[in-house]
Formats: C-alpha cells, sequence, structure tokens
C-alpha cells in the first residue's frame, strides 16, 4: 500500500504516495497550448519528508507526507491516523530514533540510583566498621597485643 520514491527503472514506474492517506500523482493531467494542442503532463503530489514524534511508543517517525496529511496528523494526532488507516509503522525504514527528552530523563533516573547506590554502600561501610570495633572489643583484642606476639 505504502510506496515512497518514482524510480523509472526498466520502463517500469512505482508510484509516489502519502504515508497517511495514500495520495498519489495525477497522471491524467493534459498541458493545453494556446494552439488548442494536448500534450501530457504530471501533476506532482506536494510530499514533504517530515520526522514526526509518536508519543505513545516515545519515538520519531520519518515518512514521506502529503501537505494535506500532514494537516490530518496535525489535526486528529499520529495515533488517531494511525489506527483510522490500518498503518503499520514498527518497520525499520519508518525508525527515526528516540526523543532527547527520554534520554535527559534515563539518565536523570540513572545519576539518582547511582547516587542512591554510594548512599547505601557508604552506610554499610560504616555499619561494617562498627561491627568489626564491637567484636575487637568482646574478645580484648587490641593491635599492640597482637603485634607483640608475633
Amino acid at each position: 500500500y505504502i510506496c515512497t520514491y518514482i524510480h523509472i527503472y526498466n520502463n517500469i514506474y512505482v508510484f509516489i504516495r502519502c504515508a497517511i492517506l495514500g495520495k498519489m500523482d495525477n497522471w491524467n493531467a493534459r498541458k493545453i497550448s494556446k494552439s488548442g494542442v494536448r500534450t501530457h503532463r504530471i501533476q506532482r503530489l506536494n510530499l514533504i519528508n517530515k520526522r514526526i514524534f509518536f508519543e505513545e511508543e516515545n519515538r520519531f517517525i520519518k515518512m514521506k507526507v502529503s501537505a494535506k496529511g500532514l494537516k490530518t496528523i496535525k489535526k486528529y494526532g499520529l495515533a488517531y491516523c494511525i489506527k483510522k488507516f490500518n498503518l503499520d509503522f514498527s518497520k525499520k525504514k519508518y525508525d527515526a530514533g528516540y526523543s532527547s527528552r527520554r534520554r535527559k530523563k534515563k539518565t536523570q533516573e540513572l545519576n539518582q540510583t547511582n547516587s542512591e547506590r554510594t548512599n547505601v554502600t557508604n552506610e554499610n561501610t560504616q555499619q561494617s566498621v562498627e561491627e568489626v570495633d564491637k567484636i575487637m572489643d568482646k574478645l580484648n583484642l587490641d593491635d599492640k597485643k597482637i603485634h607483640k606476639d608475633l
């Protein structure tokens, strides 16, 4: 259904389509000269390469969209258009990366968890040092006595 490029390859035409609406070029148009001679012409679709943020999956999608398709997305939202027109943007060719906003949040969360871990390890080391001191006091062992025996 969605074909993204026109190529004239071995006299085979692959048509451009809007990724949302499915519209394509008008190949039946004619030019009429002053003398009335009609010649064939193609009315091209107003296609735009666009990178649009898909909020549900928290990522960007790249696609070729007509100007009218872009207006439809702006009016109803990308999720609605995908459901209504039964589109599948899970393929790798539509992937345009993840939002930098998401990366910032992840790095902030990682920094918070790392700081919490360091706090916990510092508390654990302090507790272990205190426990060792208590054990040494119970056994009445000093460093001086141990060194004298050796």
